[in-house]
């Protein structure tokens, strides 16, 4: 299963991930939605994947990723609000 993870990156290569600052305290990061739909898929199709997994292999931010991905469990929705209008 985590081949078929590192695929979906892979094609989405062009896509590249907010390097992680070491040190910081907890930062928000701006997030594209392409970003966004690529941590969403990650932990959709990659049962065992933890999202702290998924952080480390996309090099995103893991404050940002647990409010996206508990965004997404809650209201489904994979784009931003800004995106929507």
């Amino acid at each position: 299963m985590q081949s078929y993870v590192i695929k979906i990156i892979k094609k989405h290569c062009g896509v590249m991930m907010n390097q992680k600052e070491h040190g910081a305290a907890r930062k928000y990061v701006k997030v594209t939605d392409d970003q966004r739909s690529i941590l969403i898929d990650v932990m959709e199709l990659s049962s065992g994947i933890t999202l702290k997994d998924a952080c480390e292999l996309l090099q995103m931010n893991y404050d940002n990723a647990k409010t996206i991905w508990s965004t997404y469990k809650q209201d489904g929705r994979k784009i931003s609000l800004k995106s929507q209008k």
